[in-house]
């Protein structure tokens, strides 16, 4: 099982029940989660996932490639920025029906609680703009590597996915200048 639905919001938010989840750097990892013992257990298979080099291989790719299109920080804020203006009238009543801005409800976060809904808006942008961060330089397993004689010893270039039929992208953490292609 990997739901509910409706618990969606604890993977955008810095949860305050595990030591995997109160890091304010955005470092963890969540299939960790039965180190802590919680309440419902992951399910060993997906624990077990990470433990497999193809399947980490594979998530590497996947998130890289997300990161250039859907979870890249301009379209998730964009999704956040667009969700803030379709209910910034209905948040006025919501908030007023139910008094808990400024307080710790629903999934239990680390930190204070901002008393406003623009204060919410920013919290959760700035959780998810530090999580990406770590991921970013943390992210399990790898992806096609290439390194070059040309290049600066610690320069990695990331070229996915492997095989590719029309399309690749390219990561680096160096200029690229030029590019050559060939058809072999």
């Amino acid at each position: 099982m990997a739901g509910p639905v409706w618990d969606f919001d604890w993977a955008w938010k810095n949860i305050n029940e595990c030591y995997i989840f109160k890091a304010t750097d955005g470092s963890g990892w969540a299939y960790k989660i039965n180190d802590c013992n919680p309440d419902l257990n992951s399910p060993g298979w997906m624990i077990r996932l990470f433990y497999d080099e193809k399947f980490k291989n594979e998530v590497n790719c996947r998130y890289f490639d997300l990161r250039t299109n859907a979870l890249s920080d301009e379209t998730v804020f964009g999704m956040i920025d667009s969700m803030y203006n379709e209910v910034k009238n209905a948040q006025v009543k919501h908030f007023q029906k139910w008094k808990i801005l400024g307080q710790n409800v629903g999934a239990p976060e680390v930190g204070t609680q901002p008393a406003t809904y623009e204060g919410e808006v920013e919290k959760l942008k700035d959780w998810i703009s530090t999580r990406f961060k770590w991921l970013d330089k943390n992210m399990l397993g790898k992806c096609a590597t290439v390194n070059t004689n040309e290049l600066v010893e610690n320069t990695v270039i990331k070229i996915y996915p492997n095989p590719a039929k029309s399309m690749v992208n390219i990561l680096s953490n160096e200029t690229i200048s030029a590019l050559t292609q060939t058809k072999i």
